[in-house]
């Protein structure tokens, strides 16, 4: 009848019950799953005032369209690839189906993809800056060839360095 009672005691005793689980964590084997140094990633961004951006981006979307992006998606559909599928490529894909679809004008096209693309990059610096309030350093370069080259030999150096 103690035994019971002595039972019943323990399941019901927070103290007993924490002590009986750190005793039994003890009795383990160790773990045969290997223990990995931590990563401290190398992170680079490059930051551009926002007029600067949104030229380059124009920039960049004439070159593509002017080397064949709206023959490239045409050719794509025309062998078998679906609207939708084509989609999923990404911004410059859809919108160019949506003009080859005659659902807008190119001018509208280039209009409105210059924006997406836009709010994009202004996507991709918000989370930037999301994983610098969670304490990721990031290495902020200009995109000019010689500072950036000079940028990230000098961040490699430290990163190793620290270790």
């Amino acid at each position: 009848m103690t035994n019971r009672l002595h039972n019943k005691t323990d399941l019901e005793d927070r103290e007993r019950i924490l002590r009986r689980i750190e005793i039994e964590q003890a009795k383990r084997k160790p773990s045969k799953i290997p223990v990995f140094p931590e990563i401290r990633p190398l992170v680079f961004g490059i930051r551009l005032p926002r007029p600067v951006l949104r030229e380059k981006i124009a920039l960049r979307l004439a070159q593509r369209l002017n080397e064949g992006m709206i023959e490239e998606v045409a050719r794509l559909h025309e062998k078998g690839l679906s609207w939708e599928r084509l989609d999923g490529f990404g911004l410059e894909y859809r919108f160019i189906s949506r003009f080859l679809k005659g659902e807008m004008t190119k001018r509208d096209m280039i209009s409105k993809l210059e924006i997406a693309i836009g709010q994009f990059a202004k996507r991709q610096e918000t989370w930037f800056r999301r994983m610098e309030r969670k304490g990721q350093a990031i290495v902020w370069i200009d995109p000019d060839y010689e500072q950036l080259k000079e940028k990230v030999l000098e961040a490699i150096y430290e990163s190793s360095s620290a270790d």
